[in-house]
């Protein structure tokens, strides 16, 4: 079983608060950063029949205890008290679904039990940031995520979600960023390699945050020179907005001083934050067997009139080199998409990115 002595807040978000000078007679007003939300965690590939464990974070960054789930198959699961679920993958090939309250929805496929083997790494990103989870790609993993022994510069590792070719995982607190070790242990032995572990942090320079003004932020990146790919979002728009697009991607610029600024603009008295996390490049070759299965079942609820263009992008991933063609009519029909539709076609554009 997992362990239930296991519990853990995911550092998502850096908060601050602020309030107008006191000739504004503005009274300051609370509000709570972040959206009633959640998110559902699974690792993207499971083995049909197979033993998987699934986590759900909660608005506040904190793994969520008692959240009922619902997947495909028809199995009801309740998380844990280290906000964690261990369940069993249906039978066959295909896509697994999961729900909580009908509004909140992850996917993965379900690929047929492959022929045993040692524990060996095939996939891992070659950057990871201290504040996001990252995903390990393999063989001979646990589905049972407590099973499976992972160490990121000999510190252990969470493992969030688990599946026989899975992991998805979270480093330990507290690392120094720099080139790191990695090791992933289980009853079928133990694989090692290298990554670079990064550190994000925000800045305001110390200038204050008023009403109506416009300033900058810094993103900050430790551990390497790299030019990296972030996010930021607010989490409290009505109180400091980001200018722009709220998520907002921007490109580091690389070198000792790797850092990216963001423009922001305060609104009104309050809390606020922003959640910054690390655009991995995706490790491997597009991967067009998930993207496949996650098309076929796109077709299965696309609606009228999506239908032929869901089976003309399945048609053409018969030949690998018209995988950014596809993407491309995939990014149209997301367009104007929603629902479970939405997510399948998400989730088949993300099989399809390359490094």
């Amino acid at each position: 079983m997992i362990s239930r002595s296991l519990r853990l807040f995911l550092l998502l978000a850096i908060f601050f608060a602020w309030t107008p000078p006191a000739a504004a007679q503005q009274q300051p007003q609370a509000v709570s950063p972040g959206e009633s939300t959640y998110t559902i965690v699974l690792p993207p590939k499971l083995i049909a029949g197979k033993a998987a464990t699934l986590a759900v974070i909660g608005a506040d960054g904190h793994l969520a205890p008692g959240v009922g789930v619902d997947i495909s198959g028809g199995q009801r699961l309740l998380t844990d008290a280290t906000g964690r679920a261990l369940f069993t993958a249906p039978g066959a090939p295909g896509v697994l679904l999961a729900k909580i309250s009908g509004q909140f929805s992850a996917a993965t496929v379900i690929l047929p039990e492959p022929p045993a083997g040692k524990a060996a790494l095939s996939g891992v990103p070659p950057i990871i940031s201290s504040r996001d989870r990252f995903t390990l790609l393999g063989a001979g993993f646990q589905g049972e995520a407590d099973a499976n022994h992972v160490e990121v510069g000999d510190q252990p590792a969470l493992v969030l979600a688990a599946s026989p070719v899975a992991l998805v995982v979270l480093t330990a607190p507290r690392i120094t960023p720099g080139q790191k070790s990695l090791s992933v242990r289980t009853d079928a032995g133990t694989s090692s390699t290298t990554t670079t572990l990064v550190e994000l942090s925000l800045e305001t320079g110390g200038r204050a945050i008023t009403a109506h003004e416009k300033t900058k932020v810094i993103v900050r990146v430790l551990g390497s020179e790299q030019s990296l790919a972030v996010e930021a979002r607010s989490l409290a728009p009505e109180v400091v907005r980001i200018l722009g697009e709220n998520p907002q991607r921007v490109q580091t610029s690389g070198g000792p001083e790797n850092t990216a600024s963001i423009d922001i603009e305060g609104v009104q008295a309050g809390e606020f934050g922003f959640r910054v996390r690390l655009i991995s490049p995706p490790a491997g070759s597009p991967d067009v067997e998930a993207a496949q299965k996650y098309l076929e079942a796109a077709a299965r609820v696309a609606p009228e009139g999506e239908r032929r263009k869901v089976q003309k992008c399945l048609s053409r991933l018969q030949k690998p080199k018209d995988a950014s063609k596809v993407r491309a009519e995939i990014d149209k029909m997301l367009a104007g998409s929603s629902g479970d539709f939405t997510l399948l076609l998400d989730s088949a554009r993300k099989s399809l990115l390359t490094p």
